[in-house]
């Protein structure tokens, strides 16, 4: 044997000795972790199923043993997506924004961004108490304003698919279509006791997040913003500086029943009164804190502002008011916001067949409250009970509404019992066993 071969046969010895050693003494650590279990058993013994693994199971049980066979297995793969995301919905995570978006709604909301879909003039967002989508903005001239559709109505149905626990992307897909075509929607009404149906005619509808704007009887201007999009910021100026240019020194920003929209959109109105500092912080898991700041080189407007709220005041319109009170800016004035602090990305799945809607953040306002949950508490709380101990008039009238509807259920209860008494399917089944010839004891066996 050469040296140089010797040299090679000790240098693999002593890799093998080392190996050696150190490989019982992780075996010597594990069997003392595992106590009675030899080592050799946790070496080689089955992993436990994991939870991925059951669903793989399940699915290939259902493929093999369904009673008629399943080609394709899509639908049962998004079925159980669509499961897992309703989980959220649940405690203990009651998340309801948090949902599978199906391939006809995904196709639908995708293409309403291309120009050939269109909608009837409404803004849906979260109820508070209720299941179901209201209509929070009603734009004027549209669809639905032509027909008569109000603020605060429930939709509980399109086309006669129930809303119940769906997400507002899933009933706006419902709602949009092609141009000129119809869709129905029904709605619940307050003081109304039948539900209302609506046969709408879909349009392409000139939407302006700006919806109303004046200089009110006592000098302080006003402007309604109805949702936030790309544009608000450039709206929202536009009125200002003609508020501005006109002496106005006092302003009203009504965000009641604005249900949110784009974030980047209230951050713009809220940069044209903070001069500095942050506007607002995103929270998520996965990233470091996005902190959105005022930009102290853009032009600035300085009025005394009051801010209108309402229990659909949801997300950004949250973001803008608690940015303008933590400021020193604003006073709010009205009722308790919706409290929807939470962030979602949409992620396509499936070569962009289908999308998830996951909630992957929170707001946080500049002093750090969560927008989540609580929502914003008004400096000045007036709800409608409020107003109409001070209005007698408005007391009056809720009074003369409540008496028409127990009168129209009095007249409904006397139909009913009228029905009931006087049973027209009955009596139509009994005649027609009347007007048969014979009877049973003439039948001979």
């Amino acid at each position: 044997m050469k040296l140089d071969d010797r040299k090679l046969l000790k240098l693999l010895l002593g890799v093998l000795i080392v190996v050696v050693v150190f490989t019982s003494y992780v075996l010597g650590q594990v069997s003392v972790a595992k106590g009675s279990d030899s080592m050799w058993d946790f070496m080689f013994r089955p992993r436990a199923e994991s939870k991925l693994d059951l669903v793989g199971r399940t699915l290939a049980i259902i493929m093999t043993q369904y009673q008629t066979p399943i080609e394709d297995d899509s639908q049962l793969i998004y079925g159980a997506i669509e499961g897992m995301m309703n989980t959220l919905h649940k405690p203990p995570w009651d998340d309801p924004y948090s949902g599978f978006l199906g391939p006809e709604t995904w196709h639908s909301l995708k293409a309403t961004t291309e120009g050939s879909y269109a909608g009837v003039g409404i803004l849906i967002g979260y109820d508070l108490y209720r299941p179901f989508p209201a209509i929070v903005t009603v734009f004027p001239d549209g669809p639905a304003d032509t027909e008569g559709v109000h603020e605060k109505d429930l939709i509980i149905e399109v086309d006669g698919v129930s809303t119940q626990d769906m997400l507002l992307d899933e009933v706006a897909a419902l709602i949009r279509g092609e141009v000129g075509t119809e869709v129905t929607i029904t709605v619940t009404r307050e003081n109304v006791p039948e539900p209302v149906p609506f046969v709408l005619e879909r349009a392409l509808v000139d939407v302006h997040t700006v919806t109303e704007h004046r200089v009110l009887e006592d000098g302080a201007g006003y402007i309604r913003i109805a949702t936030f999009g790309e544009t608000t910021p450039a709206e929202v100026e536009e009125v200002v500086a003609g508020f501005a240019d006109s002496g106005v020194e006092r302003l009203i920003i009504d965000l009641r029943n604005n249900g949110g929209g784009l974030l980047l959109g209230a951050v713009g109105v809220a940069n044209l009164f903070i001069k500095d500092g942050l506007i607002v912080s995103v929270e998520s898991r996965n990233a470091p804190p996005k902190r959105h700041m005022a930009d102290p080189e853009s032009k600035k407007y300085d009025f005394a502002i009051a801010v209108l709220t309402s229990p659909h005041t949801a997300s950004a319109s949250e973001v803008l008011a608690g940015a303008l009170r933590d400021h020193g800016l604003a006073t709010l004035v009205g009722e308790q916001t919706f409290g929807k602090g939470v962030v979602q990305e949409v992620s396509p799945l499936d070569d962009d067949n289908v999308a998830l809607a996951l909630t992957i953040g929170r707001y946080l306002t500049p002093l750090g409250h969560d927008l989540g949950g609580t929502g914003l508490e008004p400096d000045i709380v007036l709800s409608y009970e409020d107003y109409k101990e001070r209005d007698p008039k408005l007391a009056r009238l809720e009074a003369k509404v409540q008496g028409k509807q127990e009168e129209l259920l009095a007249v409904t209860d006397e139909l009913m019992q009228h029905l009931q008494a006087n049973d027209y399917q009955l009596k139509a089944a009994q005649e027609s066993l009347l007007e048969r010839p014979g009877n049973q004891s003439d039948i001979v066996t």
